[in-house]
């Protein structure tokens, strides 16, 4: 019997031209949308289809920090 393991996923916010987004896998693309959705943080899912890249763009009113924390569990810390 073998046991699978998975590791944490960690996200990013980026910031480029005045807004914010978070790439994510491929693969959980939708279900990580709708994680933020359901929390009332609202997000366009952009997919690169030829190089399956996926990002979440922030809508303008959604902190990047409460995002991240909804995504992973975590509260994020403020880099230096």
């Amino acid at each position: 019997m073998t046991t699978a393991c998975r590791t944490p996923l960690e996200f990013q916010a980026t910031s480029a031209q005045g807004r914010w987004y978070i790439p994510v896998p491929w693969d959980l693309a939708d279900n990580l949308q709708e994680k933020l959705s359901r929390r009332g943080l609202r997000s366009t899912l952009c997919l690169n289809p030829k190089d399956r890249q996926a990002r979440l763009e922030l809508w303008p009113d959604v902190s990047p920090d409460e995002a991240l924390t909804a995504l992973t569990g975590t509260v994020p810390i403020p880099a230096l």
